[in-house]
């Protein structure tokens, strides 16, 4: 590109000798005086133009290799991820020993990865799941449309809210019970798709609304991801699964949306039903015991263990930790939090 520039030398030698000719072809001392301008501008064109467009050119080249490079220099398998100057490591502290079997530590501002181990494996998500049921209803329903809670939602061993067979509850209201106590019901509500018009219309199947969950997952690039419920519950033929690498890409979808991002981190909700007033607490214990807390999901069951997918946003700190498998999720999830905050500046 940069040596193209000789044209401009050439035209303007050619232009003025034109000029030149026109005017002084019968002078002598012209004639020579033309002989030398020709030279001048070659070696001009030659020594100057041509090594300075090099130049140039080596120069942006490096910039570009150089912001290409400092952007993208953390391949993770085959996906590549942003990084900027910060996170900045500050010293050589050794991740804390924890009990999850995989975790994953995020700086979400860059999505660099600042540790992982296992992020990929896929495991048992739990109520985890319950992130992409939110999602997938929030495409299917209006905030304030009624829907039927049907009497096989009351049922099944899981985390509940104690909805009863026939109440009609907002499907804003089972979205907060959803996303901070952990309801089953309130998922299970959610997919069965009761809505309260005339004549009871089911919008959707539980079954159809299991497959929208798996058809957002394939959208969202969840490549380790299947789903069989919308609760998080175990699935005796392992057809239940993600990864922790897969649940932050979850969490960050889900927390795009404002309500959403606000349910994560309400910590108490109070939800009045036609016979009774239900209060709910967020499952999400470090909510109350860390600041800088702003959610986002736990889930346990006897297959996955403890689950839970967390974020911290403080001053210029915004990290997700993800961590499945675990024993003792909280303390896993703090531990790894220290570290990550005596080990980087941001």
């Amino acid at each position: 590109m940069f040596e193209q520039l000789i044209i401009i030398p050439i035209l303007i030698v050619l232009s003025t000798l034109k000029f030149l000719d026109y005017n002084y072809s019968s002078n002598t001392t012209y004639k020579f005086s033309r002989f030398g301008f020709l030279l001048l501008a070659i070696f001009f064109a030659v020594f100057v133009i041509i090594p300075l467009g090099g130049s140039i050119g080596r120069i942006t080249d490096y910039l570009l290799v150089t912001n290409y490079n400092s952007a993208y220099n953390y391949s993770f398998g085959d996906k590549q991820l942003f990084q900027s100057s910060l996170p900045k490591r500050i010293n050589n502290a050794a991740v804390p020993e924890i009990s999850a079997l995989a975790y994953i530590i995020v700086d979400k501002n860059t999505q660099t990865i600042l540790s992982e181990k296992n992020s990929m494996q896929k495991l048992p998500p739990a109520s985890t799941t319950k992130m992409m049921t939110a999602l997938t209803a929030y495409d299917l329903y209006d905030l304030d449309s009624m829907l039927l809670v049907p009497a096989t939602c009351t049922r099944g061993d899981n985390q509940k809210a104690g909805f009863q067979a026939g109440d009609y509850v907002s499907v804003r209201d089972l979205f907060f019970s959803l996303l901070v106590s952990s309801s089953g019901d309130a998922a299970c509500a959610l997919a069965s798709g009761f809505v309260n018009t005339l004549g009871g219309e089911q919008l959707i199947t539980y079954d159809k609304f299991i497959d929208l969950m798996n058809l957002k997952a394939a959208s969202l690039n969840l490549d380790d991801t299947v789903f069989s419920n919308p609760i998080g519950l175990d699935d005796a033929n392992g057809n239940h699964v993600s990864s922790a690498w897969d649940l932050y890409l979850l969490s960050v979808e889900l927390t795009k949306n404002t309500l959403f991002k606000q349910i994560v981190q309400t910590k108490e909700y109070v939800l009045y039903l036609s016979n009774k007033k239900v209060i709910m607490t967020n499952t999400n214990k470090l909510l109350f015991d860390v600041e800088g807390t702003v959610g986002i999901k736990t889930g346990t069951t006897a297959g996955a263990g403890e689950v839970l997918v967390y974020e911290y946003n403080k001053d210029s700190t915004n990290i997700v930790i993800v961590v499945m498998g675990s024993s003792d999720r909280f303390t896993d999830t703090k531990n790894l939090l220290e570290w990550v905050i005596s080990s980087y500046k941001f």
